[in-house]
């Protein structure tokens, strides 16, 4: 299947996707602080501050905030 997109997780059925409401708080708040007009390292270091979780490690980089950012507007188009 592949990594579990951000914001999401496995159904019990072990095949669909249901939404992960923690996830889904902190994508909002990303999408908050973006459009203050946050750079991406800015928003980082706000989650790094606040010890918000990723999805694959403890602690945001840059690269993973682009990935969220990327699969999130993916999924809001085909949505």
């Amino acid at each position: 299947m592949g990594a579990l997109p951000f914001g999401f997780r496995l159904c019990a059925d072990g095949v669909n996707l249901e939404e992960d409401q923690a996830e889904q708080a902190v994508l909002a708040r990303i999408e908050r602080l973006m459009d203050c007009g946050l750079t991406q390292q800015a928003v980082v270091d706000e989650l790094n501050a606040t010890n918000t979780p990723a999805k694959l490690s403890s602690r945001w980089n840059r690269s993973s905030l682009r990935s969220v950012l990327k699969t999130h507007k993916r999924r809001l188009q085909t949505a």
